[in-house]
């Protein structure tokens, strides 16, 4: 598809009148073509680049006695119920 340069003066009332002899068929495809691109381009820089962990998480009892022992840090009153 060949480069096509607009350039644009206002008209009165509102119109927009073009100085390139370009076809309203060439202008509506290149608006269109600037679109795919725009949106692509959006699209892979909002797609997240995961990656999965290597080695895969293990839990077990010692991850579980963890979480218990962080937990207990951060509410040491859950295992003193009724003592001031």
């Amino acid at each position: 598809m060949k480069e096509i340069t607009l350039k644009l003066k206002q008209g009165g009332k509102g119109k927009v009148f073009y100085s390139s002899q370009v076809t309203k068929k060439e202008r509506n495809q290149t608006i269109v073509s600037l679109r795919k691109r725009i949106r692509a381009e959006v699209k892979k820089r909002t797609e997240p680049n995961l990656i999965p962990p290597d080695p895969p998480p293990r839990y077990d009892e010692i991850f579980f006695k963890g979480t218990a022992w962080l937990d207990e840090l951060e509410f040491p009153a859950r295992k003193k119920r009724g003592e001031l």
